[in-house]
């Protein structure tokens, strides 16, 4: 199944990590990233929010050039973490009224009965007309070209991200959420000792084998925290880690450096 994703030449070691994940625990997956020509600019910039669009148009071309395919399409700060994500995905997108399969966007977890709304960062898509025509209005809806203040933002549902616009016109697809085995976890405040988040209290799904550090305003601190998830430190094994005699893990090692 083929795999794409969007980075810059900055986001280049986040490119490595997936690449590298993907060869432990996604061999079922070809990798087609796609370099941006723009600058990675912050979240809530407009250096961000062009390569947004940038995103948002090589989604278009992808879904066109892959009529009657199934293709996942992700953030280049997502890792996978364990073995399951292909069989998974494949049992989520099998029927034949399935258009394409999101992630729960953990931010609003709490206040959905069963989450309705959907992360931007990981897409299953069916590529067929119906969804070609999706991905084409979410590209050439009308999107905020300035920085939204907070309230702003808090108070628009198809503002500055492409993920509100995404949400508004969700309902014209059939779409399945993925389990939270599939985890997207927000901003820094929410890390907490052994997995706990701050501000929701909850605690990190059992079982997690696809991994995304979403909404970190910097590239620096999301390469920590996905590093820190390869390494184990929020869950209850290391994924990469060096091994005794017996093959035990005894200490975490650095995954970009192996």
């Amino acid at each position: 199944m083929k795999f794409y994703t969007v980075y810059t030449p900055e986001l280049i070691d986040h490119l490595r990590l997936l690449e590298r994940s993907m060869y432990d625990f996604g061999k079922e997956f070809t990798l087609h990233p796609i370099v941006s020509p723009l600058p990675t600019g912050f979240i809530r910039t407009i250096q961000h929010q062009n390569n947004i669009d940038f995103k948002l148009d090589q989604i278009v071309k992808t879904v066109a050039s892959n009529l009657g395919e199934t293709i996942v399409w992700a953030d280049v700060d997502i890792v996978f973490v364990g073995y399951g994500v292909y069989d998974t995905i494949q049992s989520y997108i099998a029927d034949a009224d399935t258009d394409m399969c999101c992630v729960i966007d953990e931010a609003n977890i709490d206040e959905l009965n069963g989450g309705s709304r959907a992360n931007g960062g990981f897409f299953v898509i069916k590529c067929t007309e119906k969804t070609l025509l999706f991905w084409r209005k979410v590209r050439d809806f009308p999107k905020k070209r300035t920085t939204p203040s907070k309230k702003e933002h808090s108070e628009s549902n198809h503002g500055f991200y492409e993920q509100d616009v995404i949400n508004t016109l969700l309902p014209e697809l059939n779409v399945k959420f993925l389990p939270e085995s599939f985890w997207c976890c927000h901003r820094r405040n929410e890390w907490g000792n052994k997995g706990v988040f701050a501000r929701t209290g909850r605690y990190w799904p059992e079982k997690i084998i696809l991994f995304h550090a979403t909404s970190y305003i910097d590239s620096a601190g999301k390469l920590y925290k996905i590093q820190r998830a390869l390494m184990g430190d929020f869950g209850p094994n290391p994924i990469w880690c060096i091994l005794d005699e017996e093959g035990n893990p005894i200490a975490p090692c650095d995954p970009l450096a192996t």
